[in-house]
């Protein structure tokens, strides 16, 4: 159907609208009439030959006059659907009986009638009728009702498909060759259909189209003389656009990487003067050890000149061995310290990788923050498995652990308020790590958390907070280590971050997150 072309259809649809519908209905109602017919024919004639010959025969049948009732019989016989007719007394004897076998086709129908002489039964007659010839004129009448009523269906279909040739199919070829014109840009010629209906309508709606196109393409031209030197200006000007925002995003591209490299070196800053200040005390108890020691010697030198005794010595002996295993002590104590943050710092500096034990990385982070973290009333809480390995970034990871306990301390809890920060880690699949930082502080509300790993988001602006902490945590852990970094934070459940780290860190480095 559609592929057809619309008279096509047309076509098709009257035909099968018409013709269809005509030639089932047409066959019921002759084939019921013709079934009535032939019964009605057959019944009607074959009662009229026995009530005939039933009226005929009683006097010659009473005489037994055989010649007479013969001719009566065989002036009905001459009668082609008559098959035979046979004439009996009461004791089922013949009076006369005619038969014409080669009538003896088809479908027969037989008819008795009483032969009755002064009111009394002296005889029957029976006649036998054969259908055929009834139905062959049956069948020409039909035939001859059929064909006109097909004569009459062909004309109506004709007058139809031609109805419908001139009042739709003509109109519309010609406004399909119009829209053709108007579709190749042929718009000086009009499109004209003088016609009160649809058609004519359609025919001048194409017609107000075409000059509206006309004029429309007009004004087109008329703007594309001045739209080319339009473009050259509004290129020249993107361009200077562009170049003028491709400067200022390498701007603010060097700026974030100012910005965070000084917020590392001032991570590292307060961390060297953290340590500084906790070298301080076992620093300056070697050096009040050693100048005591100098004071005793002097003493000891003049005990000498004057006389040493035995209890003198011993004196000195017992001083000498509590201030040496004080020294000893405090200068292992500055030692492990130098140590850590010497280790710490290398692997800030460098971002090395290397094989290590995540259990000794947490205590070497709190071990060197100690000195800042003391300083809260807040404590640090460890919960890290002794056999958990890596090979990963030491510096990266201590620096984004580092920035979580810190802005916990900072953000999490009210004033003389002394909180809890408890770092876990656990294994989370083959191959991974999970490491929450979890504090029992106010939480974060739910509208900050969609920005929270957004560069320069704080909510202590102006107060010291840089907004680059947790974009830090974020770039390191998906960049860096090729992991991710989560944050849940419950109403009245603190607040959660979780980092799931690869226990083998990627060679390749993600982007990082954009400002």
């Amino acid at each position: 159907m559609d592929k057809l072309s619309l008279r096509q259809i047309m076509m098709l649809v009257v035909v099968v609208g018409i013709v269809g519908p005509a030639l089932v209905l047409g066959y019921v109602l002759l084939h019921d009439r013709y079934n009535q017919e032939v019964e009605l024919r057959l019944r009607h004639s074959v009662a009229n030959y026995a009530e005939m010959l039933s009226q005929a025969l009683p006097g010659p049948f009473w005489a037994f006059d055989h010649d007479v009732g013969a001719q009566v019989v065989g002036s009905v016989m001459k009668n082609t659907e008559v098959v035979s007719i046979r004439i009996e007394d009461g004791k089922k004897e013949v009076f006369v009986f005619q038969e014409i076998p080669g009538r003896r086709v088809g479908d027969l129908l037989r008819e008795q009638r009483p032969i009755v002489y002064a009111n009394a039964q002296i005889g029957v007659v029976t006649v036998e009728v054969s259908a055929a010839s009834i139905k062959r004129a049956i069948l020409l009448d039909f035939y001859k009702m059929a064909f006109s009523m097909a004569l009459q269906v062909a004309v109506s279909v004709g007058l139809i498909l031609l109805l419908l040739e001139r009042r739709m199919v003509r109109p519309m070829l010609h406004l399909r060759a119009s829209a053709a014109r108007l579709a190749s840009g042929q718009l000086d010629q009009e499109v004209h259909w003088s016609r009160p209906d649809e058609f004519g309508q359609l025919a001048h709606d194409l017609d107000t189209m075409r000059k509206s196109l006309h004029t429309s393409l007009a004004e087109r031209d008329q703007h594309n003389a001045t739209l080319e030197h339009r473009v050259q200006e509004r290129t020249q000007a993107l361009q200077t656009s562009n170049l003028e925002l491709s400067n200022t995003l390498d701007q603010l591209q060097a700026s974030q990487r100012a910005l965070v490299q000084k917020e590392k070196l001032a991570s590292l800053g307060a961390l060297v003067a953290g340590v500084a200040h906790e070298l301080n005390t076992p620093l300056g108890v070697a050096v009040t050890i050693g100048s005591t020691f100098q004071d005793q010697n002097k003493q000891l030198e003049e005990k000498i000149a004057s006389g040493l005794t035995r209890t003198d010595l011993a004196n000195f002996h017992q001083r000498y061995v509590t201030g040496t295993g004080l020294l000893v002590r405090n200068l292992e104590r500055a030692a492990t310290l130098v140590a850590r943050f010497k280790q710490v710092s290398a692997d800030r500096a460098s971002e090395q990788r290397r094989q290590f034990k995540l259990r000794d990385l947490v205590e070497e982070v709190i071990y060197i923050n100690a000195p800042n973290f003391d300083k809260t009333p807040h404590k640090v809480e460890m919960d890290v498995p002794a056999d958990m390995e890596f090979d990963s970034y030491p510096g990266p990871l201590g620096q984004v652990i580092t920035n979580l306990i810190q802005n916990a301390f900072v953000h999490a809890f009210e004033p003389g308020v002394a909180g809890v920060v408890r770092l876990t880690a656990y294994t989370q699949g083959p191959g991974n790590v999970s490491i929450q930082v979890h504090d029992n502080g106010k939480g974060i509300p739910a509208s900050d958390i969609e920005h929270i790993f957004d560069p320069f988001f704080t909510t202590t602006l102006g107060q010291g907070g840089s907004g680059l902490g947790l974009n830090i945590v974020y770039n390191i852990v998906t960049a860096t280590l090729g992991g991710d970094v989560t944050v849940s934070s419950p109403c009245g459940q603190g607040t959660t971050f979780t980092i799931v780290l690869p226990t083998c860190a990627p060679d390749r480095r993600r982007k990082l997150r954009p400002t």
